[in-house]
């Protein structure tokens, strides 16, 4: 498995198909981009007390029920990430995003907003 994982071109993390919560839980992951950089993500919080609706409404419901899709709870997925995550893409019916974005971004959710 690990020559297989070290030669493929791109690996694709299937979430399943796209529902609501997976196109709006991938467009918010992707605007938390502009809070990656050192500092920013305090900025967020800030404007996210000030205005809790500044990223839009309804938004926050979404990466929480991605998170929670069967894909996530398999073993398996350890073993992909580990060998694959240079050229892994979470994908969901249409929408996706690279592996390093996506753990940059939800680590700004998880520094900066979760309790």
């Amino acid at each position: 498995m690990r020559d297989i994982y070290r030669k493929a071109c791109l690996l694709v993390a299937w979430i399943g198909e796209e529902d609501n919560a997976s196109g709006s839980a991938i467009e918010l992951i992707e605007e938390l981009s502009q809070y990656g950089r050192a500092g920013s993500g305090t900025e967020l919080e800030s404007e996210l007390r000030d205005n809790p609706a500044y990223l839009g409404t309804g938004y926050w419901l979404a990466p929480r029920d991605f998170m929670e899709r069967p894909y996530w709870y398999q073993l398996w997925i350890i073993q992909e990430i580990i060998m694959g995550e240079s050229s892994m893409v979470v994908r969901s019916g249409t929408c996706s995003i690279t592996w390093k974005s996506f753990c940059a971004r939800i680590g700004v959710l998880q520094e900066h907003l979760c309790c």
